[in-house]
C-alpha cells in the first residue's frame, strides 16, 4: 500500500526481502512462494525492485492503470500499459498476476486472460485499504464466472475470508487461491486457524471431486501440468 491509491501504508522491498529470506530458510514449501500483492498507483515502479526483494507472485491492480474503465461501446479493452507491464513482471522471473476491487467486474480481467498474459486473477472480497472487514458474498459470482471462462486460471481471493463458511463459499465458487490475514494473526492459537482453513478447503475439493468436477483442474495440478514457478499449485492454496 502506497498511500496514494489506498490510504493506508505497509512495508516495502526491504520487508519483503527480509520476508522472501526467513521462507527460504524456514518454509516446508520448494521453492517457497513470497507473493506480493501492490495497492499502488504505479506498480510498473517497483518490478525490478521486488524482484531484487525475492517476490516470485507480483499482482498489481487493473485500475491503477485505468484498465478497469469499459468503452462506450460495451467492450473491454485490452490496455498496451497492463501488457506491457505483466511481460516486464514474467521478464523479470516472476509470475504476473491482476487484481480487481469488489465494484470492478470480472469482465474487465477477460481480454488479459484470454490472451494469456497473466498467470492469476486476485478478486478483493472487500474494499482495498483495511484488514479486518467483513466479507462480501456479491463478490462470489465473479470467481464463477471466471471459473467457467478460464478452467485452468488460478484465482485468488482475499478479505474477510477465514475458517468456516466463507472459505467454503469461496472454493466452492471456484477459488483455488485464498488470502488470510485477521483469520490467522493476532488468534490465541494461529496454525489452528490456518489448519482449520485448510481443512475446510480439502473437504471442499472432496465434494467437488465427489459431483464431478475434475481434480486439480484449475490450479496445475495433475490434470494441467506443473504450475507456473511463483504461483501455488494444487486445487487450493492457503496463503498468510
Amino acid at each position: 500500500m502506497d498511500g496514494h491509491f489506498v490510504n493506508n501504508w505497509t512495508f516495502g522491498p526491504c520487508l519483503v526481502a527480509a520476508v522472501a529470506r526467513t521462507l527460504r530458510q524456514h518454509s516446508a514449501i520448494a521453492p517457497p512462494i513470497c507473493d506480493c500483492h501492490l495497492y499502488a498507483t504505479a506498480p510498473q515502479d517497483w518490478v525490478e525492485e521486488l524482484q531484487r526483494a525475492g517476490a516470485s507472485l507480483f499482482t498489481f491492480h487493473l485500475e491503477a492503470l485505468g484498465g478497469g474503465q469499459c468503452s462506450p461501446q460495451g467492450a473491454w479493452p485490452r490496455s498496451e500499459s497492463v501488457v506491457k507491464l505483466t511481460r516486464r513482471i514474467r521478464e523479470a522471473g516472476m509470475a504476473a498476476g491482476i487484481a480487481l476491487v469488489p465494484s470492478t467486474p470480472a469482465e474487465a480481467v477477460e481480454p488479459y486472460a484470454s490472451a494469456g498474459d497473466i498467470d492469476l486473477v486476485l478478486l478483493l472480497s472487500v474494499e482495498p485499504g483495511f484488514g479486518g472487514q467483513a466479507f462480501q458474498r456479491g463478490v462470489l459470482p465473479k470467481a464463477a464466472y471466471l471459473r467457467r471462462r478460464f478452467p485452468d486460471l488460478h484465482i485468488q481471493m482475499d478479505g474477510g475470508i477465514g475458517p468456516g463458511e466463507t472459505v467454503e463459499a469461496a472454493a466452492e465458487a471456484g477459488v483455488n487461491i485464498v488470502v488470510a490475514g485477521s483469520a490467522i494473526f493476532g488468534r490465541s492459537d494461529e496454525r489452528r486457524s490456518a489448519d482449520d482453513m485448510r481443512q475446510t478447503i480439502e473437504a471442499m475439493r472432496r465434494s467437488l471431486c465427489a459431483a464431478g468436477q475434475p481434480p486439480d483442474k484449475s490450479a496445475g495440478g495433475q490434470a494441467s501440468g506443473e504450475p507456473r514457478e511463483g504461483v501455488p499449485g494444487g486445487r487450493c492454496s492457503v496463503l498468510a
